[in-house]
């Protein structure tokens, strides 16, 4: 199955692009999805979206299913379609 993926700012420079797909075994987690980028952009990547303690997400970074908080989903357990749309928004500041 195909999961595209957005983002922007840092992560744009980390993956390459604001916008791409993965592919991943069909009814796969949001966590195996993590897995796969860690796997793919490696220590570039892990500092940007876990704790140092290699396991924990970020609180600070933002990441949506089809327009849903994984908060609100099912977490890391979150099983992925075909087509889903993932975004991965790291934090914004302001003044």
């Amino acid at each position: 199955m195909q999961v595209q993926i957005r983002t922007s700012m840092m992560f744009r420079e980390i993956f390459g692009n604001w916008r791409f797909s993965v592919t991943l075994p069909d009814k796969s987690t949001f966590g195996r999805l993590l897995e796969r980028l860690v796997d793919t952009y490696g220590s570039e990547l892990t500092p940007h979206l876990f704790e140092p303690d290699g396991t924990t997400l970020l609180s600070h970074v933002m990441f949506m299913v089809n327009g849903r908080n994984i908060r609100f989903l099912n977490h890391r357990q979150t099983i992925l379609e075909d087509g889903d749309e993932v975004l991965i928004l790291p934090p914004v500041g302001g003044g």
